[in-house]
């Protein structure tokens, strides 16, 4: 790779929810909430030629309750991707001969992730509201792990 990641040369240019779905049961209020519980995925894909990053995230967030026979739950799953144009991106993944594998950039990877992360946090605030998962804040994650997980689709 020839050149160091330059923010500069990063934009994002699209945004689209792909899928939103919230369950927030009218029986259950925000007493019986013991915590919340969720599940990222994460995957990239590049268009070398056209210069663009795709970033794919899921996103699940259920309520566990106090009382564990109730049955209702209030939970959220959400899809949304996010399509960067990178300038130089020929210069942050490079394509291995050997078996045609990209190595990227990773601090290329970690603007991808942490860019997409923190957007999806405000979507979700705004989605929430008004709903039993109004509470939930989408915890900090650290970029680099969230890189190494695999989408929750199976993809």
């Amino acid at each position: 790779m020839k050149n160091a990641f330059n923010v500069e040369y990063f934009n994002l240019i699209d945004f689209k929810l792909l899928k939103g779905q919230v369950e927030s049961p009218y029986e259950v209020n925000r007493e019986q909430i013991a915590s919340y519980q969720f599940e990222v995925g994460f995957e990239m894909s590049f268009n070398l030629e056209e210069k663009l990053v795709r970033s794919d995230l899921q996103l699940k967030i259920e309520v566990k309750n106090k009382d564990e026979n109730l049955t209702e739950k209030a939970s959220g799953y959400f899809e949304l991707l996010y399509l960067y144009k990178v300038d130089n991106l020929n210069d942050l993944v490079e394509k291995r001969p050997e078996d045609e594998t990209l190595l990227i950039n990773a601090h290329l990877a970690n603007a991808v992730a942490s860019t997409s992360y923190s957007t999806a946090r405000g979507v979700l605030l705004t989605r929430f509201q008004g709903t039993m998962l109004s509470d939930f804040i989408l915890p900090v994650m650290d970029p680099n792990k969230l890189v190494e997980t695999k989408g929750l689709l199976g993809k």
